[in-house]
């Protein structure tokens, strides 16, 4: 399960946030103070979309394929730990509703990709064809070239913003079963342009290590997220779409991989 931390200190508005402006927080962790940052969804929209456990599912889902996330964790915000925060921060939480918010670990230092990017640097940086069969994998229409949601560090690139993944996770499962890829925005992933032109002999190689890796996945590993959310009344209303797709996809991994080749080749 996830830590969940109360001990809170507004720091900043990330103005370059997406559709809701993440905060810049600090919290006392261990005696020791670290930074994060913190998205607030109004409950409105949770319960339209369950954002805040499709970004807890992306980060532990991430982590099974060997993909770099920032340390994740849960933050209660309270009318007793939101006192010293600055007015509008006090009238947003009053708005969007009290409770538990995802929340991930602040890299400072970190740069935002950029399509300028050599396309060497960031093979070096990530496995460019698991990145892309994970995002199809959670059904996230939302790593496209303007708005990538990825962390570009010089020991790897880390996901962040998984909040739109997991939609529509029933049509997904029959897209796969009609080998169709589905999702529309599909060719406009910041790895497609990459494997596309890739040559033939190294587009045979491609989706290995994460066919293996789906054909082996523990597709309960998400149980114990899912109770926890629940516990902390935090909406997952799909839950079960989700898991019977990864079981879908895990008990047809050849089909899975096979819809990816057709996309690219």
């Amino acid at each position: 399960m996830l830590p969940i931390y109360d001990d809170i200190t507004f720091l900043e508005l990330l103005e370059k946030g997406g559709r809701n402006k993440p905060w810049l927080i600090r919290a006392l962790i261990n005696d020791t103070y670290e930074e994060y940052v913190i998205k607030l969804f109004s409950q409105e929209a949770e319960l339209e979309h369950s954002f805040t456990a499709a970004e807890v599912f992306g980060s532990i889902l991430a982590g099974e394929f060997d993909l770099s996330t920032p340390e994740v964790a849960l933050f209660d915000l309270n009318q007793e730990n939101i006192f010293s925060f600055p007015p509008d921060q006090q009238a947003e939480i009053e708005e969007k509703g009290f409770g538990v918010k995802f929340g991930c670990k602040y890299y400072q230092g970190s740069l935002a990709y950029s399509k300028k990017l050599h396309k060497d640097q960031i093979k070096k940086r990530v496995a460019i064809d698991t990145f892309f069969a994970f995002d199809q994998l959670i059904n996230n229409v939302d790593r496209q070239h303007n708005k990538p949601n990825v962390l570009y560090r010089d020991d790897g690139i880390m996901l962040i913003d998984h909040e739109l993944g997991f939609r529509n996770m029933t049509d997904a499962q029959n897209n796969i079963r009609n080998a169709n890829p589905g999702n529309p925005q599909i060719h406009g992933h910041i790895c497609y342009e990459l494997l596309s032109k890739a040559n033939n002999n190294t587009k045979k190689s491609y989706f290995e290590t994460f066919e293996e890796l789906l054909r082996t996945l523990d597709t309960n590993i998400l149980d114990p997220y899912h109770e926890q959310l629940q516990n902390l009344d935090v909406h997952s209303g799909n839950f079960a779409d989700i898991k019977s797709f990864l079981e879908f996809a895990k008990a047809n991994h050849g089909l899975f991989i096979r819809v990816l080749k057709s996309v690219i080749s």
